[in-house]
């Protein structure tokens, strides 16, 4: 913009020239040459800032959709995330009672006659309750015979001849949906006998 003005300028300075009586031919080409190189180097550098435009707008666009692309993803992973878990307060509760059959199914073995019959059906109810409970991602936690704090707690120490933090017994049943624990199980763990 500046050169333009610039041009314009000497184009003016030439008219005052050629009435101050300048008038030489050789003095008008000199600044018209020079003003249509001035131009010719603002019209490059308009191309050039153009082009860069154009490369910039180029990157932003591309460094958008990345961007998009990237949130399209963790929305889709927080989605299937809440649908993971959409249902844990039910299943929750239901636990309790999984632990109630339980109980109530512990000495079935023993029984004869048409108790054993009734105590078969119920054994049958809790298995289709549990395979029901699995298929919607709640487990029982698998015991293992060394106390886990992530996945046991540990309602009484007893003391024993077995290694310190060996589960002697199973309270309650841990369980976990989608591996994440949503019970822990309830355990009686060893400690060292005190001498």
């Amino acid at each position: 913009m500046t050169e333009e003005k610039t041009c314009k300028n000497q184009e003016n300075k030439t008219e005052r020239s050629d009435s101050q009586g300048c008038g030489s031919e050789e003095c008008t080409n000199n600044t018209n040459q020079s003003c249509s190189n001035t131009k010719e180097q603002v019209t490059e550098e308009a191309k050039k800032a153009e082009d860069l435009s154009k490369e910039e707008l180029l990157d932003l666009l591309k460094r958008t959709q990345a961007n998009f692309e990237n949130f399209k993803k963790q929305n889709q992973e927080h989605v299937n995330e809440v649908v993971r878990f959409a249902n844990k307060k039910l299943l929750s509760e239901l636990i309790p009672t999984l632990d109630s059959f339980d109980m109530a199914l512990r000495g079935s073995e023993k029984s004869q006659g048409e108790v054993k019959i009734f105590l078969d059906g119920m054994k049958m109810v809790l298995d289709s309750f549990v395979l029901v409970l699995e298929n919607n991602g709640v487990n029982k936690i698998n015991q293992i015979n060394t106390f886990d704090p992530k996945i046991h707690e540990a309602i009484e120490k007893v003391e024993s001849e077995e290694d310190e933090g060996k589960i002697l017994e199973v309270i309650q049943s841990g369980y976990t949906i989608n591996d994440k624990v949503i019970r822990a199980a309830r355990v009686k763990i060893s400690s060292k006998r005190l001498e």
